[in-house]
Protein backbone atom coordinates (compact mmCIF):
# COMPACT_ATOMS: atom_id res chain seq x y z
CA UNK A 1 0.00 0.00 0.00
CA UNK A 2 1.35 3.28 -0.86
CA UNK A 3 0.53 5.98 1.38
CA UNK A 4 0.26 9.70 0.15
CA UNK A 5 -1.83 12.83 1.07
CA UNK A 6 -2.75 16.21 -0.43
CA UNK A 7 -0.59 19.01 1.70
CA UNK A 8 -3.24 20.43 3.81
CA UNK A 9 -2.18 23.24 6.10
CA UNK A 10 -2.41 22.45 9.90
CA UNK A 11 -2.68 18.71 9.06
CA UNK A 12 0.30 16.71 9.97
CA UNK A 13 0.95 13.57 7.09
CA UNK A 14 -0.71 11.50 9.47
CA UNK A 15 -3.94 13.30 9.46
CA UNK A 16 -3.57 13.44 5.76
CA UNK A 17 -2.91 9.89 5.16
CA UNK A 18 -5.72 9.35 7.60
CA UNK A 19 -8.47 11.44 5.28
CA UNK A 20 -6.98 9.61 2.15
CA UNK A 21 -7.74 6.23 3.25
CA UNK A 22 -11.26 6.97 4.28
CA UNK A 23 -12.02 7.74 0.25
CA UNK A 24 -11.33 4.06 -0.43
CA UNK A 25 -11.34 2.24 3.12
CA UNK A 26 -14.58 1.43 4.90
CA UNK A 27 -12.74 0.48 7.94
CA UNK A 28 -11.06 4.15 8.16
CA UNK A 29 -14.62 5.69 7.56
CA UNK A 30 -16.53 4.10 10.26
CA UNK A 31 -13.37 4.96 12.18
CA UNK A 32 -14.04 8.74 11.54
CA UNK A 33 -17.32 8.73 11.38
CA UNK A 34 -17.09 7.33 15.36
CA UNK A 35 -15.49 9.84 16.38
CA UNK A 36 -16.57 12.61 14.88
CA UNK A 37 -20.29 11.81 16.34
CA UNK A 38 -18.49 11.38 19.65
CA UNK A 39 -17.53 15.17 19.17
CA UNK A 40 -20.98 16.24 18.46
CA UNK A 41 -22.06 14.59 21.08
CA UNK A 42 -19.67 16.32 23.59
CA UNK A 43 -21.19 19.66 22.16
CA UNK A 44 -24.19 18.82 22.25
CA UNK A 45 -24.18 17.84 26.37
CA UNK A 46 -22.16 21.25 27.16
CA UNK A 47 -25.27 23.09 25.11
CA UNK A 48 -27.84 21.46 27.08
CA UNK A 49 -29.08 19.35 24.61
CA UNK A 50 -29.75 15.99 24.24
CA UNK A 51 -26.94 13.74 23.13
CA UNK A 52 -28.18 9.86 23.08
CA UNK A 53 -28.65 10.22 18.97
CA UNK A 54 -25.17 11.03 18.35
CA UNK A 55 -23.74 8.46 21.32
CA UNK A 56 -26.01 6.07 19.77
CA UNK A 57 -24.09 6.76 16.06
CA UNK A 58 -21.03 6.98 17.72
CA UNK A 59 -21.04 3.39 18.89
CA UNK A 60 -23.00 2.31 15.22
CA UNK A 61 -19.68 3.21 13.63
CA UNK A 62 -17.65 2.24 16.05
CA UNK A 63 -18.86 -1.12 16.38
CA UNK A 64 -18.92 -1.91 12.42
CA UNK A 65 -15.29 -0.26 12.55
CA UNK A 66 -14.00 -3.24 14.82
CA UNK A 67 -16.27 -5.87 12.94
CA UNK A 68 -14.94 -4.75 9.64
CA UNK A 69 -11.08 -4.88 11.15
CA UNK A 70 -11.80 -8.26 12.99
CA UNK A 71 -13.54 -9.83 10.39
CA UNK A 72 -12.63 -13.79 9.72
CA UNK A 73 -12.50 -13.60 6.13
CA UNK A 74 -8.95 -13.86 5.12
CA UNK A 75 -9.97 -11.58 1.93
CA UNK A 76 -11.29 -9.16 3.95
CA UNK A 77 -8.22 -8.47 6.13
CA UNK A 78 -7.12 -5.11 6.67
CA UNK A 79 -3.72 -3.94 5.52
CA UNK A 80 -1.64 -3.15 8.33
CA UNK A 81 -1.63 0.79 7.74
CA UNK A 82 -5.15 0.52 7.95
CA UNK A 83 -5.19 -1.69 11.30
CA UNK A 84 -2.93 1.15 12.61
CA UNK A 85 -4.99 4.20 11.66
CA UNK A 86 -7.96 1.93 13.64
CA UNK A 87 -5.90 1.37 16.74
CA UNK A 88 -4.93 5.06 16.84
CA UNK A 89 -8.40 6.61 15.84
CA UNK A 90 -10.40 3.54 18.67
CA UNK A 91 -7.81 5.27 21.53
CA UNK A 92 -9.30 8.73 20.55
CA UNK A 93 -12.53 7.61 20.56
CA UNK A 94 -12.26 5.59 23.90
CA UNK A 95 -10.77 8.28 25.80
CA UNK A 96 -13.46 10.53 24.85
CA UNK A 97 -15.84 7.69 26.77
CA UNK A 98 -13.42 7.60 29.49
CA UNK A 99 -12.27 4.11 29.50
CA UNK A 100 -8.89 4.01 30.51
CA UNK A 101 -8.44 0.55 30.27
CA UNK A 102 -9.64 0.49 26.73
CA UNK A 103 -7.70 3.36 25.17
CA UNK A 104 -4.55 1.75 26.96
CA UNK A 105 -5.07 -1.39 25.36
CA UNK A 106 -5.83 0.20 21.92
CA UNK A 107 -2.46 2.31 22.49
CA UNK A 108 -0.28 -1.10 23.43
CA UNK A 109 -1.65 -3.07 20.21
CA UNK A 110 -0.78 -0.66 17.95
CA UNK A 111 2.55 -0.31 19.33
CA UNK A 112 2.79 -4.34 19.50
CA UNK A 113 1.76 -3.98 15.71
CA UNK A 114 4.83 -1.57 14.63
CA UNK A 115 7.21 -3.69 16.51
CA UNK A 116 6.10 -6.65 14.53
CA UNK A 117 6.22 -4.78 11.42
CA UNK A 118 9.15 -3.06 12.07
CA UNK A 119 11.07 -6.08 12.20
CA UNK A 120 9.93 -7.73 8.53
CA UNK A 121 9.53 -4.17 6.64
CA UNK A 122 11.31 -3.53 3.68
CA UNK A 123 10.47 -0.90 0.68
CA UNK A 124 7.18 0.94 0.67
CA UNK A 125 6.25 -0.88 4.41
CA UNK A 126 9.58 0.57 6.24
CA UNK A 127 8.38 4.13 4.30
CA UNK A 128 5.07 3.54 5.48
CA UNK A 129 6.37 2.89 9.12
CA UNK A 130 8.33 6.12 9.05
CA UNK A 131 4.86 8.02 8.49
CA UNK A 132 2.59 5.42 11.16
CA UNK A 133 4.91 4.75 13.70
CA UNK A 134 6.04 8.71 15.33
CA UNK A 135 1.92 9.33 16.10
CA UNK A 136 2.02 6.28 18.41
CA UNK A 137 5.15 7.03 19.81
CA UNK A 138 4.76 10.62 20.94
CA UNK A 139 1.16 9.91 21.83
CA UNK A 140 2.68 7.46 24.53
CA UNK A 141 5.12 10.19 25.43
CA UNK A 142 2.79 12.73 25.92
CA UNK A 143 0.26 10.21 27.80
CA UNK A 144 2.62 9.44 30.59
CA UNK A 145 4.37 12.98 30.48
CA UNK A 146 1.16 14.49 31.50
CA UNK A 147 -0.26 12.01 33.68
CA UNK A 148 -3.72 11.62 31.18
CA UNK A 149 -2.92 7.46 31.35
CA UNK A 150 -1.23 5.79 33.71
CA UNK A 151 0.35 2.70 33.40
CA UNK A 152 -1.95 -0.61 33.07
CA UNK A 153 1.51 -3.11 33.10
CA UNK A 154 2.70 -4.98 36.24
CA UNK A 155 4.85 -3.46 38.74
CA UNK A 156 8.25 -3.42 38.26
CA UNK A 157 10.35 -6.77 39.69
CA UNK A 158 13.63 -6.07 40.51
CA UNK A 159 14.83 -8.38 38.41
CA UNK A 160 13.07 -6.54 35.22
CA UNK A 161 15.77 -4.79 33.43
CA UNK A 162 15.44 -2.41 29.99
CA UNK A 163 19.09 -3.28 28.55
CA UNK A 164 20.24 -0.96 26.66
CA UNK A 165 19.61 -1.67 22.85
CA UNK A 166 21.85 -0.53 19.52
CA UNK A 167 20.10 1.98 17.79
CA UNK A 168 20.93 2.12 14.31
CA UNK A 169 19.54 5.23 11.58
CA UNK A 170 21.08 6.84 8.63
CA UNK A 171 18.27 9.26 7.83
CA UNK A 172 16.83 12.83 10.46
CA UNK A 173 13.45 10.77 9.93
CA UNK A 174 14.81 7.02 11.25
CA UNK A 175 16.31 9.38 14.18
CA UNK A 176 13.24 10.38 15.69
CA UNK A 177 11.61 6.94 15.72
CA UNK A 178 14.26 5.88 17.43
CA UNK A 179 14.25 8.45 19.96
CA UNK A 180 10.93 8.44 20.35
CA UNK A 181 10.92 4.73 20.67
CA UNK A 182 13.40 5.07 23.40
CA UNK A 183 11.84 7.88 25.34
CA UNK A 184 7.93 6.22 25.14
CA UNK A 185 9.82 2.93 26.75
CA UNK A 186 11.89 5.11 29.19
CA UNK A 187 8.60 6.97 30.17
CA UNK A 188 6.50 4.10 30.60
CA UNK A 189 9.16 2.62 32.65
CA UNK A 190 9.21 5.66 34.95
CA UNK A 191 5.36 5.60 35.53
CA UNK A 192 5.74 2.35 36.47
CA UNK A 193 8.21 2.78 38.69
CA UNK A 194 6.04 5.70 40.04
CA UNK A 195 3.89 3.59 41.13
CA UNK A 196 6.31 0.61 42.33
CA UNK A 197 8.23 2.87 44.63
CA UNK A 198 4.74 3.79 46.34
CA UNK A 199 3.58 0.82 46.92
CA UNK A 200 6.92 -0.16 48.41
CA UNK A 201 8.43 1.96 50.85
CA UNK A 202 11.82 0.23 51.27
CA UNK A 203 14.26 -1.70 49.14
CA UNK A 204 13.58 0.18 46.16
CA UNK A 205 16.57 2.48 45.31
CA UNK A 206 19.01 -0.04 43.42
CA UNK A 207 16.27 -1.31 41.58
CA UNK A 208 15.83 2.95 40.32
CA UNK A 209 19.74 2.95 39.73
CA UNK A 210 19.45 -0.01 37.12
CA UNK A 211 16.61 1.27 35.02
CA UNK A 212 18.46 4.79 35.24
CA UNK A 213 21.55 3.79 34.17
CA UNK A 214 19.88 1.34 31.27
CA UNK A 215 17.62 4.42 30.05
CA UNK A 216 20.87 6.96 30.36
CA UNK A 217 23.17 4.46 28.02
CA UNK A 218 20.37 4.31 25.16
CA UNK A 219 20.02 8.36 25.00
CA UNK A 220 24.03 8.42 25.24
CA UNK A 221 24.21 6.10 22.32
CA UNK A 222 21.67 8.00 20.78
CA UNK A 223 23.40 11.03 20.58
CA UNK A 224 26.75 9.19 19.44
CA UNK A 225 25.14 8.34 16.42
CA UNK A 226 23.10 11.67 16.00
CA UNK A 227 25.82 13.56 15.86
CA UNK A 228 27.60 11.50 13.44
CA UNK A 229 24.61 11.45 11.09
CA UNK A 230 24.63 15.68 11.15
CA UNK A 231 28.58 15.35 10.77
CA UNK A 232 28.04 13.22 7.29
CA UNK A 233 25.90 15.87 6.10
CA UNK A 234 26.43 19.44 4.62
CA UNK A 235 23.94 21.00 7.31
CA UNK A 236 24.78 24.77 5.10
CA UNK A 237 22.86 23.49 1.91
CA UNK A 238 19.66 22.31 3.58
CA UNK A 239 16.77 23.55 3.67
CA UNK A 240 15.28 25.78 6.63
CA UNK A 241 12.31 22.99 7.10
CA UNK A 242 14.95 20.47 7.70
CA UNK A 243 17.05 22.30 9.60
CA UNK A 244 13.89 23.07 11.41
CA UNK A 245 13.05 19.46 12.09
CA UNK A 246 16.58 18.69 13.54
CA UNK A 247 16.47 21.59 15.82
CA UNK A 248 12.67 19.72 17.05
CA UNK A 249 14.61 16.63 17.13
CA UNK A 250 17.59 17.84 19.39
CA UNK A 251 15.06 19.87 21.72
CA UNK A 252 13.02 16.53 22.64
CA UNK A 253 16.39 14.25 23.09
CA UNK A 254 18.09 17.45 25.29
CA UNK A 255 15.06 16.92 27.50
CA UNK A 256 14.92 13.32 27.51
CA UNK A 257 18.46 13.45 28.84
CA UNK A 258 17.46 15.37 31.59
CA UNK A 259 14.05 14.86 32.07
CA UNK A 260 13.70 10.80 31.89
CA UNK A 261 16.84 9.20 33.92
CA UNK A 262 15.98 10.94 37.77
CA UNK A 263 12.80 9.68 36.97
CA UNK A 264 13.90 6.64 38.62
CA UNK A 265 14.83 8.09 41.57
CA UNK A 266 13.54 9.26 45.30
CA UNK A 267 15.51 12.63 44.99
CA UNK A 268 13.49 15.35 43.17
CA UNK A 269 16.50 17.55 44.16
CA UNK A 270 18.66 15.73 41.16
CA UNK A 271 17.12 18.27 38.80
CA UNK A 272 18.31 21.52 40.28
CA UNK A 273 21.55 20.46 38.96
CA UNK A 274 20.20 20.95 34.85
CA UNK A 275 19.17 24.78 35.34
CA UNK A 276 21.26 25.57 32.71
CA UNK A 277 20.23 22.87 30.77
CA UNK A 278 16.62 23.77 31.18
CA UNK A 279 17.60 27.17 30.13
CA UNK A 280 18.80 26.21 27.10
CA UNK A 281 15.70 24.37 26.15
CA UNK A 282 13.55 26.65 26.64
CA UNK A 283 15.57 29.19 24.53
CA UNK A 284 15.84 26.84 21.96
CA UNK A 285 11.79 26.09 22.42
CA UNK A 286 11.05 29.18 21.78
CA UNK A 287 13.49 29.62 18.97
CA UNK A 288 12.14 26.70 17.36
CA UNK A 289 8.20 27.95 17.77
CA UNK A 290 9.50 31.15 15.74
CA UNK A 291 10.97 28.98 12.75
CA UNK A 292 7.76 27.53 12.93
CA UNK A 293 5.27 30.31 12.34
CA UNK A 294 8.29 32.34 9.71
CA UNK A 295 7.59 28.63 7.49
CA UNK A 296 3.72 28.49 7.59
CA UNK A 297 0.83 30.27 8.09
CA UNK A 298 -0.41 27.36 9.57
CA UNK A 299 1.28 25.52 12.35
CA UNK A 300 -0.08 21.72 12.00
CA UNK A 301 -1.72 20.37 15.45
CA UNK A 302 1.03 17.69 16.24
CA UNK A 303 3.68 19.99 16.18
CA UNK A 304 1.76 22.33 18.89
CA UNK A 305 1.27 19.44 20.90
CA UNK A 306 4.40 18.17 21.17
CA UNK A 307 6.36 21.83 21.61
CA UNK A 308 3.63 22.10 24.37
CA UNK A 309 5.07 19.16 26.13
CA UNK A 310 8.57 20.05 26.19
CA UNK A 311 7.24 23.49 27.78
CA UNK A 312 5.09 21.62 30.21
CA UNK A 313 8.23 19.44 31.13
CA UNK A 314 10.38 22.25 31.53
CA UNK A 315 7.62 23.72 34.06
CA UNK A 316 7.22 21.29 36.46
CA UNK A 317 10.87 19.79 36.95
CA UNK A 318 12.90 23.18 36.83
CA UNK A 319 12.66 24.85 40.27
CA UNK A 320 14.49 27.53 38.98
CA UNK A 321 11.99 31.03 39.83
CA UNK A 322 13.27 32.62 36.80
CA UNK A 323 13.56 30.31 34.03
CA UNK A 324 10.16 28.49 35.50
CA UNK A 325 7.88 31.30 35.81
CA UNK A 326 9.01 32.57 32.05
CA UNK A 327 8.52 28.73 30.83
CA UNK A 328 4.81 29.26 32.66
CA UNK A 329 4.03 32.39 31.13
CA UNK A 330 5.23 31.24 27.73
CA UNK A 331 3.14 28.04 27.73
CA UNK A 332 -0.16 30.25 28.79
CA UNK A 333 0.81 32.19 25.38
CA UNK A 334 0.94 29.03 23.20
CA UNK A 335 -2.32 27.88 21.10
CA UNK A 336 -3.05 24.20 21.43
CA UNK A 337 -6.03 22.20 20.31
CA UNK A 338 -7.03 18.53 20.87
CA UNK A 339 -7.66 15.93 22.43
CA UNK A 340 -5.19 16.34 25.53
CA UNK A 341 -7.02 19.18 26.83
CA UNK A 342 -4.19 21.93 26.95
CA UNK A 343 -5.91 24.71 28.83
CA UNK A 344 -6.44 22.44 31.24
CA UNK A 345 -2.52 21.16 31.46
CA UNK A 346 -1.64 24.99 31.69
CA UNK A 347 -3.68 25.06 34.76
CA UNK A 348 -2.71 22.18 36.23
CA UNK A 349 0.84 23.29 35.75
CA UNK A 350 0.49 26.71 37.28
CA UNK A 351 -1.18 25.25 39.90
CA UNK A 352 1.73 22.79 40.76
CA UNK A 353 3.83 25.73 40.68
CA UNK A 354 2.17 27.03 43.47
CA UNK A 355 1.81 24.47 45.42
CA UNK A 356 5.52 23.65 45.30
CA UNK A 357 6.04 27.54 45.97
CA UNK A 358 3.82 27.13 49.21
CA UNK A 359 6.60 25.22 51.03
CA UNK A 360 9.93 26.74 52.33
CA UNK A 361 12.43 27.24 49.75
CA UNK A 362 15.48 26.78 52.04
CA UNK A 363 17.31 24.82 49.19
CA UNK A 364 19.44 26.60 46.54
CA UNK A 365 19.96 25.18 43.14
CA UNK A 366 23.33 25.16 40.80
CA UNK A 367 23.10 29.11 39.99
CA UNK A 368 22.35 30.30 43.81
CA UNK A 369 18.68 30.59 42.99
CA UNK A 370 16.68 29.72 46.36
CA UNK A 371 14.51 26.52 45.11
CA UNK A 372 11.58 24.42 47.26
CA UNK A 373 12.92 21.79 49.53
CA UNK A 374 12.48 18.33 48.76
CA UNK A 375 9.06 17.32 51.04
CA UNK A 376 7.50 20.74 49.20
CA UNK A 377 8.15 19.42 45.34
CA UNK A 378 5.06 17.21 43.36
CA UNK A 379 6.68 14.09 42.06
CA UNK A 380 3.83 12.87 40.71
CA UNK A 381 0.45 14.24 38.94
CA UNK A 382 -2.52 12.15 37.56
CA UNK A 383 -5.48 13.39 35.45
CA UNK A 384 -8.22 11.42 36.34
CA UNK A 385 -11.52 11.44 34.38
CA UNK A 386 -15.02 11.55 37.14
CA UNK A 387 -17.15 8.87 36.18
CA UNK A 388 -20.20 10.99 36.35
CA UNK A 389 -18.83 14.52 35.36
CA UNK A 390 -17.95 14.80 31.90
CA UNK A 391 -17.15 18.69 32.78
CA UNK A 392 -14.62 18.19 35.34
CA UNK A 393 -11.30 15.83 36.26
CA UNK A 394 -9.75 15.17 39.73
CA UNK A 395 -6.06 16.06 39.74
CA UNK A 396 -3.80 13.86 42.53
CA UNK A 397 -0.68 15.52 42.99
CA UNK A 398 1.83 13.11 44.77
CA UNK A 399 4.54 14.83 47.67
CA UNK A 400 6.57 12.94 49.89
CA UNK A 401 6.86 14.48 53.24
CA UNK A 402 8.29 12.60 56.26
CA UNK A 403 9.35 9.67 54.08
CA UNK A 404 5.81 9.26 53.38
CA UNK A 405 3.83 9.93 50.18
CA UNK A 406 0.86 12.29 50.05
CA UNK A 407 -1.71 12.65 47.71
CA UNK A 408 -3.14 15.77 47.10
CA UNK A 409 -6.71 16.22 45.07
CA UNK A 410 -8.45 18.73 43.52
CA UNK A 411 -10.79 19.29 41.05
CA UNK A 412 -10.57 20.96 37.67
CA UNK A 413 -13.59 22.19 35.64
CA UNK A 414 -12.84 21.95 32.01
CA UNK A 415 -13.53 24.91 29.75
CA UNK A 416 -16.23 24.25 27.18
CA UNK A 417 -15.32 23.94 23.43
CA UNK A 418 -11.27 24.44 24.70
CA UNK A 419 -10.32 21.87 25.92
CA UNK A 420 -12.87 18.87 24.49
CA UNK A 421 -13.13 19.87 21.13
CA UNK A 422 -10.36 20.18 18.57
CA UNK A 423 -10.82 22.10 15.26
CA UNK A 424 -12.79 19.65 12.66
CA UNK A 425 -11.41 18.22 9.71
CA UNK A 426 -11.25 20.11 6.73
CA UNK A 427 -12.59 18.57 3.01
CA UNK A 428 -12.96 16.27 1.77
CA UNK A 429 -16.07 15.51 3.24
CA UNK A 430 -17.00 12.18 4.62
CA UNK A 431 -20.45 12.54 4.23
CA UNK A 432 -20.92 8.81 2.47
CA UNK A 433 -18.65 5.55 3.02
CA UNK A 434 -16.42 4.77 0.19
CA UNK A 435 -18.36 2.98 -2.51
CA UNK A 436 -16.57 0.20 -2.48
CA UNK A 437 -17.59 -0.56 0.55
CA UNK A 438 -21.83 0.65 0.33
CA UNK A 439 -24.11 -2.14 1.50
CA UNK A 440 -27.97 -2.53 0.48
CA UNK A 441 -30.17 -0.78 3.14
CA UNK A 442 -30.81 -4.44 4.47
CA UNK A 443 -27.25 -4.03 5.28
CA UNK A 444 -27.20 -1.16 6.72
CA UNK A 445 -25.90 0.03 10.36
Amino acid sequence: MTLRGRETPGFSRFDQIMLQLARSESTVWHSLQAIASMFYTLVEGENGHSPKQSHQKTLQHYNQAVRLLTSSNPHARSPIEVTLICCYVFFNIEILLKHEEGAISHLHGGMQILRNWKMNSRGQDAANYIILAPKFYSTVSFAFVTGRILSSSALLDEKVIYLPMRDHFSTVGEARISLLEITSLGLQSARAFEAYKIKRQVAIEDVGIVHEQAILRRLQDWFRIFDKLLAQMNTECLSAAKIHEIDVLRLSAKLALIWIPPRFSMNEMKYDDFVQDFKGCLHLAKSIYDQALNMVDTVNREFLRDHFQAVYMIILRCRNPIIRHDALEYLKSLRSEGFWQSSLMTRVAERAVDIEEEGPEKCRDSTGAPVPIESSRIHDINIIPLENDHGARMVRFRLRINWKWISREERFMLIPNNDLVPRPPPEPSLATPPASSQKSPSEEV
